[in-house]
């Protein structure tokens, strides 16, 4: 029982996480319309971009909890049917990659000013 809150609470953070990490590109891309249509911002270019990366930074540590949750809910389950908890930890792996190739972008494209440095799609 302890366990099993101790994940539900978890996941509850996650997904308190992602709608954080959402509205934040909501409002980073936002700006970028904003200074596309010559109208007021909300941010510098300099400030997007370090808020881009912060967001980008908290994404990628919620995906890689998320996966510390998926092997939890794994450890409680495999004496009995563990399989969906496998395919769900190879997801996460696969999210953790693709948080780290978002980050990655971010480095390369720290100082152009284009889609990849302003779009955030998550």
């Amino acid at each position: 029982m302890k366990e099993k809150l101790k994940i539900i609470d978890a996941q509850l953070s996650i997904s308190f996480g992602f709608i954080l990490t959402v509205v934040i590109s909501i409002l980073i891309n936002y700006d970028v319309k904003q200074k596309i249509l010559n109208k007021k911002r909300i941010f510098t270019d300099d400030q997007k971009r370090y808020i881009n990366l912060i967001n980008r930074i908290i994404f990628s540590l919620i995906v890689i909890y998320s996966l510390y949750i998926s092997y939890l809910q794994y450890e409680t389950k495999k004496e009995s049917n563990p399989d969906p908890y496998i395919h769900q930890i190879y997801a996460n792996w696969l999210n953790v990659i693709a948080a780290l190739i978002f980050l990655y972008i971010i480095y390369e494209t720290w100082n152009e000013e284009g889609i990849s440095n302003t779009q955030n799609l998550i």
